[in-house]
């Protein structure tokens, strides 16, 4: 359980087989196909889904002029500043992280926490 809610909390959601290679390395036992489809069902807080695709207007923006100019603002910044620390750089983008690494175009499904979704 805990590694289906930190995998999907990275979103790097974990596959069917990758769980069923985990178990395997903790029981010494590959659990078969349906094992999975059980699994989620004793846990209401996780389930099975297809990731979502990054909205095409964000999409948009992640080229190399933006990003080009972020990091020359950073330098800029950094410069300026005498250097940032680390714990004084946010992640401010309310729309958080893509789910799934823009898998979006497959047809497999992979394991969430709820939370997530």
């Amino acid at each position: 359980m805990d590694w289906c809610h930190h995998y999907s909390d990275s979103a790097t959601p974990l596959h069917p087989r990758t769980l069923r290679g985990r178990v395997l390395e903790m029981v010494g036992v590959y659990p078969g196909k349906q094992w999975v489809r059980r699994f989620i069902s004793r846990h209401p807080d996780i389930l099975m889904a297809k990731p979502r695709g990054r909205d095409p207007k964000r999409a948009q923006n992640f080229n190399k002029a933006t990003i080009t100019e972020y990091f020359d603002m950073r330098v800029a910044l950094n410069s300026k500043y005498d250097g940032i620390p680390p714990e004084h750089n946010w992640n401010v983008d309310e729309k958080g992280c893509q789910m799934g690494g823009g898998r979006n175009g497959g047809n497999s499904k992979f394991i969430f926490s709820k939370y997530n979704c």
